[in-house]
């Protein structure tokens, strides 16, 4: 475990200690979050509610990262990587229509009534389309769940070299983000299985486990924008490092 986090932090130049903090944290978070239903199970109830800290926490973290995946789109379509930065900038649009979603596009904080025609096929009678027979998201938080848990682990059997020094390492988070993902997969999967009764405490906690995997993503759009920021300052200083190299070398031939 410790060697997976110490190659993915060397490939994505972050120091080791602080890919291991990274690592631990959504686990030292989730579990004990999770056991409090055992001891009080109101500080998820409170967390979790609508309109309070987690729903919050997870808006902002989606409206980060989908600023840092436009920042990328625009590097790389700026470097005329037409493919990628358009992968980009929808991935950017995609992360903003979640987080509209999230907070059912402000209706609670406008006072926006819903439509009829909505009302009648949402469940929940807001202003959204995560809550109705249409969603796009329906196994959307399942698919983003396992791989982002898994992803880093298959690329070391697969096209490994595409994944580390070409354009695949935009798509395969590094493994030290993998628990961000493992605490929305592990959740989920056991609600998939019927592990987990169905009640109001399982329900709330989900909201936590959208918010791990929201914060696993934009801590991987900010990596991708700091590379791609860092190799475009590398671009340009090789042509002063050739000029010195240049005049170090006539200066050295150039007669006494």
């Amino acid at each position: 475990m410790n060697r997976l986090i110490r190659r993915s932090a060397d490939q994505w130049n972050v120091p080791p200690r602080l890919a291991f903090g990274i690592f631990c944290f959504p686990l030292v978070v989730s579990i004990p979050l999770a056991l409090s239903y055992f001891l009080e199970p109101r500080i998820v109830y409170w967390l979790a509610r609508e309109d309070s800290v987690i729903e919050w926490l997870t808006v902002i973290v989606f409206i980060v990262g989908g600023f840092y995946a436009g920042l990328s789109a625009g590097r790389l379509l700026r470097r005329r990587r037409w493919a990628l930065g358009l992968v980009f900038s929808g991935v950017a649009l995609m992360a903003i229509f979640i987080a509209g979603e999230e907070i059912s596009w402000g209706q609670r904080i406008l006072g926006i009534e819903t439509p009829e025609w909505m009302a009648e096929i949402n469940w929940q009678g807001e202003l959204n389309l995560h809550n109705t027979d249409y969603s796009p998201f329906t196994y959307a938080v399942q698919i983003a769940g396992a791989f982002g848990s898994f992803a880093y682990l298959v690329s070391r059997g697969i096209g490994r070299k595409w994944v580390d020094d070409g354009s695949g390492r935009f798509f395969i988070p590094p493994f030290f983000l993998a628990s961000w993902f493992w605490v929305t997969f592990v959740w989920l999967f056991a609600r998939i299985l019927n592990i987990l009764e169905f009640t109001p405490f399982v329900v709330r906690y989900s909201e936590h486990t959208e918010l791990t995997l929201g914060v696993g993503f934009m801590l991987f759009m900010m990596l991708i924008h700091r590379s791609l920021k860092s190799a475009a300052a590398q671009s340009l200083a090789e042509p002063v490092h050739a000029a010195l190299d240049v005049s170090e070398y006539e200066t050295a031939i150039r007669p006494s």
